[in-house]
């Protein structure tokens, strides 16, 4: 196994041969492959390990889901992470969104110090039916409750180009660092896939299944 945290694909030159488990206390994208010669190396396999954050007392849907809509938004907070190397496992442990944005209210009741958010995305490009992609923009609001707020962060994630592996894609979005009751987050889908997807022109989805604050 070989594997790399410099968010370039591993090979002999850039990647660390893998010989035993190591701790980390920071947020760590590793990519990794298997490989033996006379063999064909694997494909790339790409997660993240997160942190566990600041704790989060509960979770309001703000808009209807089309995929995992029996999990409710408390699965965003649950800290286990879900796989996203085939379609079917975004239907066990994932939210999924295509005709309405998403939307959600998180509430804590110790009124927080936040600097930072971190939302657990799916990206799909690579799956043959597949249409999961960034979310095409990334707007978070913040205050003392869902009446009493502001705009504390934007993020506007690139868009890939080409198909790429399947993979847990984690945004990290800064956010004016202050103290906050409620936390608001809204990512908007893509609204035209591009022209090198085969369902090129129709709407793409978002998938989510944690968020993470620090």
């Amino acid at each position: 196994i070989v594997y790399a945290t410099n968010g370039l694909p591993p090979d002999s030159i850039n990647g660390k041969i893998y010989t035993k488990a190591f701790n980390t206390k920071e947020l760590l994208r590793i990519k990794a492959v298997t490989s033996l010669e006379g063999w064909i190396t694997s494909e790339v396999i790409d997660f993240t390990v997160y942190p566990k954050g600041i704790a989060c007392d509960s979770v309001t849907l703000l808009s209807k889901p089309n995929r995992g809509k029996s999990f409710g938004g408390k699965i965003l907070i649950d800290g286990r992470k879900g796989f996203s190397q085939t379609a079917d496992q975004l239907y066990n442990s994932w939210l999924g969104f295509k005709k309405e944005d998403f939307k959600a209210g998180f509430h804590f009741g110790s009124n927080p110090i936040l600097h930072e958010i971190v939302i657990s995305t799916a990206d799909m490009t690579n799956s043959s039916g597949a249409s999961v992609f960034p979310p095409t923009k990334i707007t978070i609001k913040g205050g003392e409750n869902a009446k009493k707020m502001k705009t504390i962060g934007v993020l506007s994630p690139e868009m890939p180009l080409v198909r790429r592996p399947n993979a847990s894609i984690p945004y990290i979005v800064p956010i004016k660092p202050g103290n906050y009751a409620y936390i608001e987050i809204e990512m908007l889908p893509l609204k035209s896939l591009p022209i090198w997807h085969q369902e090129k022109g129709q709407s793409g989805f978002v998938f989510l299944d944690e968020v993470f604050f620090y």
